[in-house]
C-alpha cells in the first residue's frame, strides 16, 4: 500500500489541532460562541461571525479583528468595540456556560 506524503501531513495537522468551542451567556441577554484555535478565535455574536487574531495581553487572552475586541480571563469575557487598535466602549459582558 502506498501512502502519499500529503495525506500523512494532512492527518498530522488534523491530529495536532486543539480547537475548543466555548459558549457564553451575555449580560445583554444574547449568547456568544467562540472557537479558539491557537492564535485565532472565531466569535459568533448577534448573527455575525468575526475571525480574530490573538494580540498581546498582560492578563487573560485578547483577540481582535477590525471591529471588535474579545478579552477573556477564566470564564469571564468582555466584548469591546475596537478603537483604532485599543479597547473602546464595552459592548457586552459574557460568562462561559460550556
Amino acid at each position: 500500500m502506498k501512502v502519499s506524503i500529503a495525506w500523512v501531513l494532512f492527518v498530522l495537522l488534523v491530529a495536532c489541532s486543539h480547537a475548543e468551542t466555548w459558549h457564553y451567556d451575555c449580560d445583554s441577554g444574547g449568547k456568544a460562541q467562540v472557537t479558539y484555535d491557537g492564535e485565532q478565535a472565531v466569535l459568533q455574536y448577534q448573527g455575525a461571525t468575526h475571525h480574530m487574531q490573538r494580540v498581546i495581553s498582560a492578563s487573560g487572552a485578547r483577540y481582535r479583528d477590525e471591529a471588535l475586541e474579545w478579552w477573556t480571563k477564566g470564564s469571564e469575557a468582555t466584548l469591546f468595540a475596537d478603537d483604532q487598535g485599543q479597547a473602546g466602549e464595552v459592548r457586552d459582558q459574557c460568562h462561559a456556560v460550556r
